[in-house]
C-alpha cells in the first residue's frame, strides 16, 4: 500500500500534515497548526511518516 502525506497551510497559515491512503481515504492528520515547516515534519515523523 503507498501512502500519500500531504503539508499545507491552514487558513490561519498554520502549517498541517495529512496522511492519506492509496484510495485517497484520510487516515491520519495533524491535531493542530505548527509555526514552522519543521516543526510540522517533525509531528508528522511521530506518526510514521519518513523523507
Amino acid at each position: 500500500m503507498t501512502e500519500k502525506w500531504d503539508f499545507y497551510k491552514d487558513y490561519a497559515q498554520q502549517w498541517r500534515w495529512r496522511r492519506k491512503e492509496a484510495n485517497g481515504k484520510t487516515v491520519g492528520a495533524s491535531p493542530k497548526g505548527y509555526e514552522t515547516r519543521q516543526e510540522c515534519l517533525e509531528h508528522a515523523r511521530r506518526h510514521g511518516f519518513s523523507d
